[in-house]
């Protein structure tokens, strides 16, 4: 029996592309036969620009929110957008009785808002945990302060009421057992996965490069620490963000290319001796680790990296030595079988 479903990506889309995930899962569950409603907001989180509704496509049902733009990656501003997605989800969706109301733990307003809906399951997404993720940029403030208060508080009123709950890190169930979220058969391990197309053999790269590093210059992945060993090496850094300056001091013989496409991207870390992973412990398993996985040259990771980032990516590199890197080992781990198996999660929620 075809299910009405609300899937809310509020800066996730097919113009952005900031991620896949929500675009491969509408695609699923329309393919199975669901009545599916996608939306999203017309602001570009990464250039902080708006987006026209004519670059956007999708498979099902589209509605597009207008929001007010910010500058900056943390501040009030970024809160007051938060806000108006969410009232405006709220006004767009409260007419209409959904079956499954799936959306992404952030922003935690929208969070509200989904489960003030008029539904009869709600599927969250957990792909980050704030306040937590946000103690990369460096010592609490008062203001920070305050928003871990606003944030946990929040939370605590709709994690606990969610049917399902899918989280991309093992280590994400002790941020949710915080809200009393945590019961075992609500929470599934649905992780970011990598794409078939980018999936290459280990090798030793082109030699191009010494190493690479791929996303933004930010306090959450900060390449410093790796200075002393590759600071004088020949290198290549993909992505922008406000500690760009910075190091380009610390790496002088390095190239900075800003943001580039994914495909030109995936292509030059292939030509790289290592790749750099940084220290965060709260991005416990995020994309850019399936990034490395796929591409399966040999990773320098940082002092505090999680250990669920550890294990994968050393799997890969520890059979590739032994000689029995085949593919069929990863199936599993391929976007195509997560698609699959979130799907089916959002199916459940209401059986």
């Amino acid at each position: 029996m075809p299910l009405n479903i609300l899937l809310v990506s509020p800066f996730e889309n097919s113009a952005t592309g900031r991620g896949d995930r929500n675009m491969r899962l509408e695609a699923e569950l329309k393919k199975r036969g669901h009545n599916v409603t996608f939306v999203t907001g017309d602001f570009d989180h990464a250039r902080r620009s708006r987006i026209s509704k004519e670059e956007l496509t999708t498979s099902g049902e589209l509605k597009v929110l207008r929001l007010p733009v910010y500058r900056k990656n943390v501040g009030i501003a970024r809160v007051w957008c938060h806000i108006i997605f969410a009232m405006k989800l709220w006004i767009f969706a409260i007419r209409t009785r959904w079956d499954i109301v799936v959306i992404s733990s952030i922003p935690p307003e929208a969070l509200i808002a989904a489960r003030l809906l008029r539904k009869r399951a709600l599927v969250v997404d957990v792909r980050d945990i704030w306040p937590d993720a946000l103690q990369a940029y460096g010592k609490p403030t008062p203001a920070a302060r305050i928003f871990g208060f606003y944030c946990n508080t929040l939370f605590g009123f709709a994690l606990k009421h969610a049917s399902r709950i899918m989280v991309v890190a093992p280590g994400f169930r002790r941020w949710l057992d915080r809200y009393g979220a945590l019961t075992p058969w609500r929470v599934k391990f649905v992780p970011l996965g990598f794409r078939r197309e980018d999936f290459r053999p280990l090798s030793n790269g082109s030699f191009d490069y010494d190493f690479c590093y791929a996303g933004g210059a930010t306090p959450q992945f900060d390449i410093q620490e790796f200075a002393d060993e590759f600071g004088e090496q020949s290198g290549i850094v993909l992505g922008s963000g406000p500690l760009l300056d910075t190091w380009k001091t610390a790496f002088p013989n390095t190239k900075f290319l800003g943001a580039i496409p994914r495909a030109e991207a995936m292509a030059i870390m292939g030509k790289s001796r290592r790749l750099l992973f940084p220290s965060n412990p709260f991005a416990q398993l995020p994309n850019k680790a399936f990034d490395y996985f796929a591409l399966g040259h040999p990773v320098a990771l940082g002092f505090g990296c999680s250990q669920a980032t550890r294990y994968i990516l050393s799997l890969r590199h520890r059979r590739a030595c032994c000689g029995n890197d085949r593919w069929e080992d990863y199936r599993n781990l391929e976007k195509e079988a997560i698609t699959a198996r979130a799907a089916s999660i959002v199916e459940e929620a209401i059986a």
